[in-house]
């Protein structure tokens, strides 16, 4: 269910959490009907629960790759050193074409 909070209703809301939770008249709240107890998150607000689980996965994500190789070395590692590219070798003074690790 749904419902905006009017003025004075957000009075008797304690500021830290009307700062914390960004709420100004007419916010839109979901309240859950289930909960024994008042619950209600603005409207749009992630559901804790994935939020949760979201932080958990980037912690561990984060870094995987870090200290390992280079963005050159990934690049030449993704595309392999088959690449052609038309280039002017060193020392040869016209175009050829050249490996990557050239």
């Amino acid at each position: 269910m749904q419902a905006a909070i009017t003025a004075g209703f957000l009075e008797g809301i304690p500021l830290p959490i009307r700062q914390r939770l960004k709420l100004k008249p007419g916010t839109i709240m979901d309240f859950d009907e289930e909960a024994p107890y008042l619950k209600a998150v603005p409207a749009g607000a992630p559901d804790p629960a994935e939020l949760a689980q979201f932080q958990d996965w980037l912690k561990e994500s984060t870094g995987l790759a870090a200290g390992k190789l280079t963005t050159d070395e990934r690049m030449r590692e993704t595309r392999g050193d088959t690449i052609a590219c038309v280039g002017i070798g060193e020392g040869k003074g016209h175009l050829q074409e050249m490996s990557s690790a050239e």
